[in-house]
């Protein structure tokens, strides 16, 4: 006991010597251990009809090791009641409360070196089966601050957060959960996940695209306003489809040629630089022994000449962008048409001053049963006459006479028509 009364006394007398304007100076220079906490750095209040749910964070001065809270509460006037509280918790529920009542609710943080500084407020109960039951708590229930979109991939998206009722050390007491919504940049619809973490990983995304990311705190029937909103670009990716709908289209009057049509892949992952075709007559051969075509990104067509007529071809089309080639489309087969050899020996022959007679015969290797298609034209005057005809002469009626007509012959089987022969001049002449 004297032991103690000796300590007293040194401090008392080190007070004295000091002087009383310089107490304040002794405190101050004490070790953060042996300081007793802050106020809270934030308080709220939620009020029911017969209880308050009370929500905080822990004291700003965070090098003060805080043991716990007390929360105090009375009728109109505060700490007639008090709870000690764990230094986890950031959210007490004081039941058992009358409804429509005048509430003083107060609360501190202690160390074991005493009290810190009470935070005071009063707030009413509600009526009970009061409508508004829930109004106010949408408000107090505080949005998750320090969002990050951290891109991990050309499809995944970590977000991270801090809960600011939660305090620093960001422990979940209570059956809270998170919703995550995010889109793409321009894009009218959230798609939304939810997690129990304060972190989430968002899958499924579009590489090389802008997605926007917001982030509420769901408890019960309570949330928070959605989140700031952050932004950020996903990793660009080698095409992730080959392009569709490929297509081999003949080219009228010319078995030697085709027009080759497509549609771009689904997942482009980016920007696409150009189109590649594949074409071969050996089905068997490696595709790097196939024939190239290449086309730029914004053209979903091309031609392919000096193909074999009568031959059976294989195309196939890939995608590049600037990460890279996408995977090779399957194999589109296509046999060109054959060919039809010209007629020859062609001839006009004038048979009145309105009349010309345009003969030929049968090419000498063609071994097909075709029809033919005839016509004479004067370019100048814009003049044409067509006949088509089985036969190997054609009559052109109601022509002007004394006018030099260019005439040519082409065959024709079904829907292929071949090359035409060479132009032949003839003139309707007067007697």
């Amino acid at each position: 006991m004297a032991k103690g009364k000796a300590v007293i006394c040194l401090m008392v007398l080190r007070i004295c010597l000091l002087g009383a304007n310089n107490v304040q100076s002794v405190s101050g220079r004490l070790s953060p251990e042996m300081r007793v906490p802050g106020e809270a750095c934030s308080f709220n209040l939620s009020p029911e009809a017969t209880s308050i749910r009370v929500y905080w964070t822990p004291p700003c001065t965070t090098n003060i090791r805080v043991k716990g809270y007390v929360i105090g509460y009375g009728v109109r006037i505060a700490d007639v009641i008090k709870k000690t509280i764990s230094k986890k918790a950031r959210e007490y529920h004081i039941r058992h409360l009358e409804p429509n009542t005048q509430y003083v609710i107060s609360i501190r943080a202690y160390s074991k070196f005493g009290d810190g500084p009470p935070l005071y407020k009063e707030v009413h109960t509600l009526e009970e089966n009061s409508s508004n039951r829930m109004q106010g708590l949408t408000f107090l229930m505080m949005p998750p601050i320090g969002v990050r979109a951290v891109i991990t991939g050309p499809h995944t998206a970590t977000l991270i957060w801090m809960d600011p009722m939660l305090g620093r050390d960001q422990v979940r007491t209570d059956e809270r959960v998170y919703m995550v919504r995010y889109r793409e940049t321009g894009d009218m619809k959230f798609k939304t996940q939810q997690t129990p973490k304060d972190g989430a990983v968002v899958a499924g995304l579009m590489a090389d695209t802008n997605y926007e990311f917001e982030v509420k705190t769901v408890k019960g029937a309570q949330e928070s306003a959605w989140s700031l909103r952050v932004v950020n670009k996903t990793f660009g990716a080698v095409p992730g489809d080959f392009p569709h709908d490929l297509t081999v289209i003949p080219v009228p009057d010319d078995p030697s040629q085709v027009i080759v049509t497509w549609q771009p892949p689904r997942l482009p992952n980016g920007y696409i630089e150009s189109y590649i075709i594949y074409y071969t007559a050996d089905a068997s051969s490696p595709l790097s022994h196939w024939s190239l075509l290449g086309s730029s990104g914004d053209r979903l067509t091309g031609r392919v000449l000096q193909l074999t007529p009568n031959t059976m071809y294989q195309f196939k089309a890939q995608v590049r962008n600037v990460w890279g080639f996408g995977p090779v489309s399957p194999a589109v087969a296509y046999k060109t048409t054959p060919a039809l050899d010209i007629p020859v020996n062609i001839k006009t022959t004038s048979l009145t001053p309105n009349a010309i007679l345009l003969t030929w015969q049968y090419p000498p290797h063609n071994v097909r049963t075709t029809s033919y298609h005839a016509q004479c034209l004067v370019q100048e005057l814009g003049l044409i006459r067509i006949i088509e005809t089985n036969k190997m002469y054609a009559l052109f009626e109601n022509l002007v006479t004394d006018e030099e007509y260019e005439c040519v012959v082409n065959m024709v089987d079904g829907s292929t028509v071949g090359r035409r022969s060479a132009a032949v001049h003839g003139t309707a002449r007067g007697f």
